[in-house]
């Protein structure tokens, strides 16, 4: 895998009626979170972040996981 051929994660969003908003996740990486307005939104926010994970690790030479 190069970084011009990144992963194909699988995404998800989520209605929260508490919050009044969207929540997605990344399955690939359970740990991460992003709220928003339209499910959209909170989607392009999860890329980014997981974007941010996929660059922290490859600083530390560590693999990204596999896609599910």
């Amino acid at each position: 895998m190069t970084p011009d051929d990144p992963p194909n994660y699988t995404y998800r969003a989520e209605w929260d009626a508490v919050r009044c908003q969207y929540r997605a996740r990344c399955l690939e990486f359970d740990h991460l979170h992003s709220w928003a307005i339209t499910p959209h939104e909170a989607i392009a926010a999860m890329e980014q972040a997981v974007a941010q994970e996929l660059a922290d690790r490859a600083r530390c030479d560590w693999p990204p996981p596999e896609s599910i």
